[in-house]
């Protein structure tokens, strides 16, 4: 194929680049486009057939001897799905003569040898339109993904110096809401960017591709099209489900990287540490339903009885982390009758990976192209623990079960040495526990309280699998313990949070009662449970909100236990302006880190509270040397 082509012509991408494709395709569906013509790769410029024809075109669509026209490169390689490769070629705009036009189109092929591997380019010579302002838009945000919200940059005067990148121009954001364009009002008459901002959502439904388009806007408000490519930078192109581990790191996303499900399995594998195997699933949104793989096949380990599926991108939905839990099977070809929208807290029935993937891409998908969720395997262990390295020692905590760090359930607690001695412990009978079966959340209620103990050699084992990481970051550990075919306990990273908030607790303080540094005088509040253990375990220590100071009186709650579900009520009361006061429970569950991050007083009673609800009293978590019970203290109205 030799031939010059103009708008009406179907245009062969191989022959005449991606960028002249784009355009003879705006202009079949309707959209304005300058008057364009289409020079092939492979056009002999030194034939005086060629440059006769060339001429003849010129005259008939331009009507002048002068060529006001915009000369540009038309490539394999740009504008396509994979990459845009935009301002790499070179791009000629002015008014020339014939002879200057063949120069120009020259130099636009030449501009391929400073790359290499280009292959030869097409050329378009287009008219050159006069424009009062112009710019590139986006359909959606090129830096989220997010359907809802695109971009509209913009410059007076022509736009080659914005596509270059010599300048920034100004910025509009576009807030698409169903039928709605939303935006600051400009000084470009709003009509017109409303106009941009419809045109770039009928694009992108014909092609269900996020787009990207360069326009121009004339003196009397004529709108063209100059180009339009698919935004290349939002869809994942690489490998889209692995392993994390380090050897898979360059595949991860940037903005999910310091997540925290996925740092722990990175530092897991930096350390050498156990932790519970997982993927990463990364998804494009292009399809008209969710694209999931028929047959899934990930390594798993012998210990999995079932997974975590957790949408980390988009972060939340509706302002809650989504997560579903599924059995140990992989497959499920019947889900898919019976998949519909679920506002998921959490799910009981049984499902597949299969089934709980296509599930919380249901409920995002709409409004993101790319999904990034996480699936990793549960594993029934007989018991979860945390562990902390403070000052010169350990402290250890341990319940039969799972959901330690929810804090739904007292622990046996341990203080270690650094040679692991033993050099205190409150060890406790526990009457019910909490696991994951077959992607249930089960709560066991035991007829006979069961013994939670653990002997010095035990605990030197979990000691010694952490170490490293204790040594080297300032973080509480949550892990979990299976049994292997020996009866050998095998500890197991399950999280990890970064934590300097107990950093200025000692030994004595905990002992005495202290979780959380202060002092508060308040109205003693009785505070039933929230929420049931199913419930609880749902909670994320990610969901809190931020806390903005409220007009009210001092509070001081008294609560079982700092389960998470409390975080409800802290959203609710100015931090500066409540306690708490617990009758028994973990100081290293997630609520017991965040109220000393927010430095809220707060204190363990170990025992009951003998004080009438609404009387006016004092919390003392800052004084040495006194029991838990001496921290409470009446004080008259």
């Amino acid at each position: 194929m030799n031939r010059i082509l103009t708008l009406n012509d179907d245009v062969n991408a191989k022959e005449y680049g991606n960028k002249a494709q784009w355009l003879r395709w705006l202009f079949k569906n309707g959209f304005n486009v300058p008057k364009s013509f289409f020079l092939p790769r492979s056009l002999n410029l030194n034939n005086e057939h060629v440059k006769t024809e060339l001429s003849d075109i010129l005259k008939h669509f331009l009507h002048n001897q002068s060529f006001d026209i915009a000369i540009r490169s038309s490539s394999t390689s740009e504008d396509s799905v994979e990459e845009s490769k935009a301002g790499h070629f070179n791009t000629e705009i002015g008014l020339f003569s014939f002879e200057e036009v063949m120069k120009k189109i020259e130099s636009v092929r030449d501009s391929t040898n400073a790359i290499s591997d280009s292959p030869p380019i097409g050329v378009i010579l287009q008219e050159k339109i006069h424009s009062h302002y112009s710019g590139i838009a986006f359909s959606s945000s090129p830096l989220t993904g997010s359907k809802l919200t695109g971009l509209i940059t913009y410059t007076q005067g022509l736009g080659d110096k914005l596509t270059s990148g010599e300048i920034e121009g100004n910025q509009i954001e576009l807030q698409f809401n169903e039928s709605e364009v939303n935006f600051v009002k400009t000084i470009i008459f709003d009509e017109k960017i409303n106009e941009i901002g419809v045109i770039l959502k009928k694009l992108e439904n014909l092609l269900n591709l996020p787009v990207d388009i360069e326009w121009a806007l004339t003196e009397k408000m004529d709108l063209f099209l100059l180009q339009c490519r698919p935004m290349t930078g939002i869809l994942y192109s690489d490998k889209q489900i692995f392993q994390i581990k380090l050897e898979n790191e360059k595949y991860i996303p940037n903005f999910v990287k310091n997540n925290d499900k996925i740092k722990i399995r990175l530092l897991a594998d930096k350390y050498k540490v156990r932790s519970s195997l997982a993927h990463l699933f990364l998804f494009n949104n292009v399809t008209k339903f969710p694209n999931i793989p028929k047959n899934i096949e990930i390594f798993r380990t012998e210990y999995c009885m079932g997974y975590s599926t957790v949408i980390l991108y988009p972060s939340t939905h509706q302002g809650n982390i989504q997560r579903l839990f599924a059995s140990n099977e992989l497959n499920d070809e019947s889900f898919l009758r019976y998949c519909h929208r679920y506002g998921i807290r959490a799910i009981d029935n049984k499902n597949s990976v299969n089934a709980s993937l296509y599930k919380l891409l249901d409920l995002v998908r709409n409004d993101y192209w790319t999904t990034i969720i996480i699936v990793q395997e549960f594993y029934e262990s007989d018991y979860s623990g945390i562990i902390k390295k403070i000052n010169d020692s350990y402290i250890i905590e341990i319940v039969k079960g799972q959901f330690i760090a929810k804090g739904v359930l007292s622990p046996s607690f341990y203080v270690l040495d650094f040679d692991t001695n033993i050099i205190s412990k409150n060890e406790i009978y526990q009457d019910q526990e909490v696991n994951i079966s077959n992607g249930k959340i089960v709560e066991n209620k035991y007829k006979e309280k069961f013994f939670v103990s653990f002997d010095k050699s035990a605990l030197k084992i979990i000691i010694n699998e952490f170490r490293d990481l204790l040594d080297n970051l300032n973080a509480v550990i949550e892990f979990a313990l299976l049994q292997n075919k020996e009866n050998k306990i095998i500890p197991y990273l399950f999280d990890l949070i970064d934590d300097e908030s107990i950093s200025n607790l000692t030994f004595d303080d905990i002992s005495s009662g202290i979780l959380s540094r202060g002092e508060i005088t308040g109205k003693l509040t009785y505070i039933k449970e929230l929420n049931s253990i199913k419930e609880n375990v749902n909670f994320h220590f990610h969901n809190i909100s931020t806390n903005e100071k409220k007009e009210q009186e001092n509070y001081i709650f008294y609560c079982q236990m700092p389960n998470i579900s409390l975080l409800n009520l802290l959203n609710r009361n100015d931090s500066e302006k409540i306690g708490f006061i617990f009758e028994k429970g973990s100081i290293l569950s997630h609520f017991a880190i965040i109220l000393r991050e927010k430095g809220i007083p707060a204190i363990i009673l170990n025992s009951a509270l003998n004080i009438d609800d609404n009387s006016i009293i004092r919390i003392d978590a800052n004084s040495s040397n006194l029991e838990p019970i001496q921290r409470v203290i009446a004080t008259k109205d």
